[in-house]
């Protein structure tokens, strides 16, 4: 096809991967981050079967495009695109998919970055004007979009009991807190151990649980993606996660199917919010220095006790770790226990001499001052404006 050198020219240009085939044999290519591509797994069932532009959107949120060329027997595979990073629990399910080996999660996972990051209405613009582009006198293509998405039975369609909804509503609050400062440990225990997540559900909005457990999910993860741009998440990444969720959500019918993706979806945002709130460097020392004081953050920490865990000499090591970080070790120990002090204030009603206690400093006093200087306000006042709490 004479077009397809200003296609390739045009899809390395953006990131994206283009394959030309005829019937089902590769004829041309770009350059391909994995292989065997997925896009041309996830687009096989479209091949020649009348829909001549097509987007391929998996359970994963991979878009994936299929266009033919009119008339002829060539097609052209398109993708894969990304709407946000992936996970490695995504990465495998692809895998999985394929029937590929978890042993090539890290290359997947690799190729995934690699993958252009485009929401759907990005990736259908592109489809429709590459489809434009190799069929010039086509002009009535329509675009069909396919969500490949596992479907359940309904199994339960009873009434949410929505007695105890101030109950609920702490209990969500108390998730929130979690996933704002990116406590993964905390939530996987929580979503764990806690009363059963029915317990989560809203105000009753319609009379059947399913619809009720899914409009959970969409105010959930709308307000997790705001909590997650406040933390410093990507906003296209914070806003597509979300719109994956309440895509996916919409497809199931089974009540614990819809609440463990909920939990999915809660754990996803904690870790890519923890992710940004716990800083990783190139160093491997600097990346000591942050796992000793993650490790030791409600124990009293100096710059010596840093200097004696690492065997090193502290002037040294404080002299190299502001050079990579622009801050001494102790400023760096100071923010990262104010952040702690932070979600406590918020998430427990704890009072101010426990929470320094807790946090190893020697007096309310000291912790006061501290907490002042890195937030430029009291604890007290932090707590007024961020917590429904009330100090015991």
């Amino acid at each position: 096809m004479d077009c397809f050198s200003s296609l390739k020219k045009l899809a390395s240009s953006i990131g994206i991967s283009i394959q030309l085939y005829k019937n089902e044999t590769l004829i041309d290519t770009t350059e391909i981050p994995f292989l065997p591509n997925p896009a041309y797994y996830y687009v096989k069932p479209y091949i020649h079967i009348g829909r001549p532009l097509s987007l391929i959107s998996t359970q994963d949120a991979l878009l994936c495009g299929y266009i033919e060329i009119v008339n002829t027997d060539y097609f052209l595979c398109i993708g894969p695109a990304v709407p946000f990073e992936y996970t490695i629990n995504q990465a495998r399910s692809i895998l999985c998919d394929m029937d590929i080996s978890d042993a090539h999660t890290g290359e997947l996972l690799s190729a995934c970055y690699e993958y252009p990051r485009m929401n759907t209405d990005m990736f259908a613009n592109f489809l429709e004007f590459v489809a434009e582009f190799v069929n010039p006198d086509q002009k009535d293509l329509k675009i069909q979009i396919s969500n490949k998405y596992n479907l359940f039975d309904v199994k339960d369609s009873k009434d949410l009991d929505t007695d105890e909804e101030n109950s609920a509503l702490e209990i969500e609050n108390q998730m929130m807190d979690m996933i704002k400062y990116g406590k993964i440990d905390e939530l996987r225990q929580f979503l764990q151990t806690s009363i059963p997540m029915r317990s989560l559900s809203l105000p009753m909005l319609t009379p059947s649980t399913i619809r009720s457990a899914k409009n959970i999910l969409i105010a959930s993860s709308s307000l997790a993606s705001r909590v997650a741009v406040s933390q410093g998440v990507d906003y296209d990444t914070a806003v597509s996660l979300s719109d994956y969720y309440i895509h996916r959500v919409e497809s199931l019918n089974n009540y614990n199917d819809i609440i463990a993706l909920i939990s999915t979806m809660q754990l996803d945002y904690t870790t890519r919010i923890a992710t940004v709130l716990h800083p990783h460097s190139e160093s491997y020392l600097i990346n000591q220095i942050y796992d000793y004081v993650a490790s030791h953050l409600h124990e009293r920490i100096s710059t010596k006790d840093v200097a004696d865990a690492l065997s090193m000499n502290g002037s040294y090591l404080t002299k190299i770790f502001r050079q990579e970080t622009g801050q001494s070790i102790m400023e760096y120990i100071h923010k990262q226990k104010i952040r702690e002090a932070c979600y406590l204030l918020e998430s427990s009603n704890l009072n101010y001499v426990v929470i320094a206690d807790k946090l190893g400093y020697s007096s309310q006093q000291h912790f006061q001052k501290v907490f002042k200087s890195v937030m430029n306000m009291t604890p007290g006042k932090y707590r007024s404006l961020n917590s429904d709490h009330d100090i015991v």
